[in-house]
């Protein structure tokens, strides 16, 4: 089989395992084990680390919360870990990166709707 070319019956907004495909229309890829164990949990982590936040108290000890629970240091510390090292492997895209689009698409937003 050769190069990918254009086929005007491929109706690019519902076709499926095409190059040009929307993301999670795929269905026919399966990861190996170790693999789509490692992506679930460096999205878990992901979304943990993106929703936590940081609070110092009065002697200067920095505790985590997510929601209204609060995380041990150690565990937030290997979470951000697995994010890292998730981020390097690329197999997920950086969240504090998506926090900060975010929150400038946020700051647009709020300047329009302010005119």
């Amino acid at each position: 089989s050769g190069p990918e070319t254009y086929n005007p019956n491929v109706d690019p907004e519902s076709a499926v395992n095409w190059p040009g495909a929307k993301e999670g229309t795929r269905t026919d890829v399966r990861l190996a084990a170790d693999l789509s164990r490692a992506l679930k949990q460096a999205k878990f982590a992901a979304a943990i680390v993106s929703q936590m936040r940081e609070e110092e108290d009065d002697e200067g000890n920095i505790h985590y919360y997510v929601g209204k629970k609060e995380i041990p240091s150690e565990r937030m510390h290997v979470l951000k870990y697995c994010v890292s090292e998730a981020v390097k492997a690329g197999i997920i895209e950086d969240p504090e990166i998506l926090l900060t689009e975010r929150t400038r698409l946020q700051l647009v937003v709020d300047e329009i709707m302010s005119q």
